[in-house]
């Protein structure tokens, strides 16, 4: 799966390290997205109890004081640790309500089905092509934007270019544009 991406990219992240070195990371990676894989298939017919003793969320009162002055906040996360069970549990924690950001999957069926599955909670799922709607409708409390952005961006004119591992890298651009026009914290 995708080997050489996953190459090229522990090869610009560790320029030092042996080939026979950078072959045992990428093993190591794909054992660890097996498991998360198989850990969120998993957890999308655990209860919520079950889910609560797999998976730790800490720090949910520092949002506390922005829920009561009715502000928005942003939680972003990369792909580490099980996104889906940390977007299941995060939805429980937090006194505002949440809205998760996802792109579609092509295939109508598994869509619906991963998208309930991902409410159930009480998450609100938004598509990313529906973002800026979103954010304008008028809301019953604060809405806490998650993100998992980490992706590579594709659209080339609204990528961020920071430095990352000595590189220029790019970055998405959404998180950071949306909380400014918002004024909304982020929380990573």
């Amino acid at each position: 799966y995708r080997k050489s991406v996953i190459l090229k990219n522990l090869r610009y992240c560790f320029p030092d390290k042996s080939d026979d070195e950078l072959n045992k990371i990428r093993k190591d990676f794909y054992q660890r997205l097996c498991d998360i894989i198989l850990e969120s298939i998993k957890g999308y017919t655990l209860s919520e109890k079950e889910l609560l003793k797999r998976f730790v969320s800490k720090n949910h009162e520092l949002t506390y004081n922005h829920f009561e002055q009715k502000k928005d906040i942003f939680l972003v996360t990369g792909h580490f640790g099980n996104w889906e069970w940390g977007n299941a549990i995060v939805s429980k924690a937090l006194k505002h309500s949440q809205a998760v950001f996802y792109k579609p999957i092509s295939n109508q069926f598994m869509d619906r089905y991963v998208e309930a599955r991902r409410k159930r909670f009480g998450a609100i799922m938004v598509s990313i092509y529906h973002g800026r709607n979103y954010y304008t409708q008028k809301k019953d409390k604060p809405a806490a934007y998650f993100l998992v952005a980490d992706q590579y961006p594709t659209n080339s004119v609204k990528q961020k270019k920071v430095v990352f591992f000595g590189k220029e890298t790019a970055f998405l651009h959404g998180p950071e544009n949306f909380s400014k026009q918002l004024n909304a914290p982020v929380y990573y």
